[in-house]
């Protein structure tokens, strides 16, 4: 996307000048492990360019146990496909926290 594109061509320039984390889903039972969605949204920016992301942590731990393992979904932007892939245990009719990109003033 252009927003990628203007982004690396600023490498080094980087700054995350806000994040926020909403509040977790509900749990979900995925076979053996639990699941659960950690929505956020990052404010940044990259010389004159900001970006607003809101998107979410997906968190995963073996059913009943502790030590959360987290995966950042904003790979699913394009392949939304792949949660059910990675984990095909989940209920079909699953919704998701937002997961998008735009450019802000």
């Amino acid at each position: 996307t252009a927003t990628r594109l203007a982004l690396k061509s600023l490498a080094g320039k980087y700054v995350v000048e806000k994040v926020t984390f909403g509040t977790p889903s509900e749990l979900l039972v995925a076979g053996k492990e639990e699941i659960c969605f950690v929505p956020f949204v990052q404010v940044a920016s990259a010389g004159d360019i900001r970006t607003r992301a809101e998107s979410f942590f997906i968190a995963i731990r073996p059913a009943g146990k502790s030590g959360w393992k987290f995966i950042d979904a904003a790979g699913l932007r394009k392949h939304p496909e792949l949660l059910l892939q990675l984990f095909p245990d989940l209920p079909r009719e699953i919704v998701t926290p937002p997961n998008k990109v735009e450019l802000v003033k």
